[in-house]
């Protein structure tokens, strides 16, 4: 009997302890599928920084170049002078003057020996007005001259311009030039006018000028712009 009763008691004995065994098994599976699986912690997103995304810039409008104002040119009738190998043209209501051009060279050694002059006067207008005058004559107030000189050796054209058969102003100024492609020098302010040019060409010295006025009107259809183009287009033949 007493055997019976130890018997049923290592078996509860057992089973007590296999069910604390199992007990404790099973708890230290829970505890280690807690710790096994992460914690979600939420984390903060990195906050985009605004990158000025740059502007395309305007690209700056190219400065204009400063150009000098473009030289005035008229359609016109040409001339030609065969003798002395020029042609130029000449804009309405400019023509050939012969009152005030030589028609013949003069014997004087102290004169051209050829000289064509451009007037934009009418023919009744210019009969009307005297050429007899030593100075300012309101026939000769915008016109176009070209002089035609063959005594001049080897004289280059600043030479000729600064020698005294030219003929020299108070303040006048030269300046260096070209005249269809050939050295020239550009006289502004002397004897001949506002502006003369003297180039040389074939042993021969051309100055090229006009005459401007205040003491008279301007005559109808004549500007200085139309006499800078008459000299603009003066070409050796």
């Amino acid at each position: 009997m007493a055997a019976r009763v130890l018997l049923v008691i290592a078996l509860l004995f057992i089973v007590a302890v296999a069910m604390v065994a199992i007990f404790a098994r099973s708890r230290q599976d829970t505890t280690a599928l807690a710790s096994a699986t992460p914690t979600a912690t939420p984390s903060q997103s990195p906050t985009p920084t605004a990158s000025a995304s740059a502007s395309p810039t305007p690209s700056a409008s190219p400065t204009a170049a400063s150009s000098a104002s473009p030289t005035a040119t008229f359609v016109g009738t040409p001339y030609v002078n065969a003798t002395w190998q020029y042609s130029l043209v000449l804009p309405p209501p400019y023509r050939h003057s012969d009152v005030l051009s030589f028609k013949s060279p003069p014997p004087d050694p102290g004169q051209p020996k050829g000289s064509d002059v451009f007037t934009p006067r009418t023919p009744q207008d210019e009969a009307a007005l005297t050429s007899n005058c030593e100075t300012d004559c309101e026939i000769s107030n915008y016109v176009a001259r070209v002089e035609v000189w063959t005594d001049t050796g080897t004289m280059t054209p600043r030479e000729w311009a600064t020698s005294d058969r030219f003929g020299h102003s108070s303040g006048e100024q030269i300046v260096d030039a070209t005249v269809d492609g050939h050295t020239a020098v550009k006289v502004i302010n002397g004897t001949r006018g506002p502006v003369a040019y003297v180039v040389a060409n074939a042993g021969r010295m051309y100055v090229l000028s006009y005459k401007i006025s205040q003491l008279f009107p301007v005559p109808a259809g004549a500007s200085r712009e139309k006499l800078d183009a008459i000299l603009a287009s003066f070409k050796f033949a």
